[in-house]
């Protein structure tokens, strides 16, 4: 995650009155298109604001659907940050978050400790899956992912020259089609963090050698899906960060013996739309 000094952006009164005096300091990572700057108090405390620009309808509310998924989350015990406040204010929208302890999975990671880190990954995944979704209201399964795919190539906001190195050089369209023609037969459904990037995992020393999880961010895209979705990005994510060699410990850790490559290819697929 790279820092700098941020600009002064204007905060809406509410927080400007709790953060306006601190010292603040941009954030520049991911690709959500959201600002986010880190705020830290006297007492030694940081904070985190995410804001960006309301765009489109009504619904189009990623920083409040972020939010509401959060607040879920902390509800039933999992590791991520408290929501402080939320606004809409003068086209945009601002949320305040808690900061959560730990590194980014996706800092550099010794070779004789990458066995470690893989097995502390797969270990997140089976706690995310593991949790209760009778109650959950957030429904990210293929009914709703792939409408939400299919508006995204229509608004033209698909980056074509972002795309994975095997579909390089294709189009949106062409994408979504095969998308719609390798839909899996199967369809399981636990609860997901939706972006299972090593960037979006915080790890600590567990005490022994290994590692332990200590949170998960940007969860915006949370919800019930099936697994195949965390797993598939997660899958690509500790191939670019650690090697293709992780990849098939990260599937064992997890406890699949026989692995869906169906499955993988298209939440690999789905992903290019967001």
């Amino acid at each position: 995650m790279v820092t700098a000094t941020a600009p002064q952006l204007v905060l809406p009164p509410p927080l400007a009155a709790d953060l306006a005096k601190h010292p603040r300091t941009e954030l520049s990572a991911g690709e959500s298109g959201a600002s986010v700057l880190r705020f830290d108090r006297p007492t030694g405390a940081s904070v985190y604001l995410k804001s960006r620009a309301v765009e489109g309808s009504r619904r189009d509310r990623p920083l409040f659907d972020e939010a509401e998924r959060l607040g879920w989350m902390h509800a039933v015990g999992l590791p991520v940050p408290a929501v402080l406040q939320y606004h809409e204010w003068k086209g945009r929208e601002y949320v305040l978050l808690t900061a959560m302890p730990g590194t980014e999975a996706s800092a550099p990671i010794p070779a004789d400790r990458r066995g470690a880190a893989v097995a502390a990954l797969a270990a997140a995944l089976r706690m995310i899956h593991a949790t209760n979704i009778s109650a959950c209201p957030f429904d990210a399964s293929r009914r709703v992912r792939l409408p939400e795919a299919k508006a995204e190539l229509d608004a033209g906001r698909v980056r074509e020259s972002d795309f994975d190195a095997v579909r390089a050089g294709r189009s949106a369209a062409d994408l979504y089609a095969e998308l719609l023609s390798t839909q899996p037969a199967i369809e399981e459904r636990v609860f997901t963090h939706g972006d299972f990037c090593l960037p979006n995992v915080l790890f600590k020393d567990d005490g022994s050698g290994g590692y332990r999880v200590s949170g998960f961010v940007d969860c915006g895209r949370a919800g019930v899906a099936d697994p195949y979705q965390d797993l598939a990005l997660c899958a690509r994510s500790i191939e670019f960060n650690l090697g293709p060699e992780w990849v098939p410990v990260l599937f064992a850790k997890y406890g699949i013996e026989r692995v869906d490559e169906v499955r993988v290819a298209w939440y690999q697929l789905l992903d290019e739309f967001f």
